[in-house]
């Protein structure tokens, strides 16, 4: 699940298609390892957020708004 997690923000990322992630967005309050996964990704975003490509950050924008609830896991 979170490889797929990844691939679909890898693909929403590059602007293909930032609809592919809606389903995966919609079921972060009702399944606890999507947004675990979900998470992750913000987390992983947040910080290579200066290193993402101009051309790329406005996306990378619109996904940790998306994520902005999502508390980032704890190891």
């Amino acid at each position: 699940l979170e490889q797929i997690i990844n691939a679909l923000v890898e693909v929403s990322l590059m602007g293909y298609s930032y609809s592919i992630l809606k389903p995966i967005l919609k079921l972060k309050s009702k399944n606890k390892e999507i947004r675990e996964s979900l998470g992750l990704i913000k987390s992983s975003l947040e910080y290579a957020f200066p290193r993402i490509p101009t051309e790329y950050q406005e996306n990378a924008r619109k996904i940790l708004n998306d994520l902005e609830n999502i508390p980032t896991p704890t190891y």
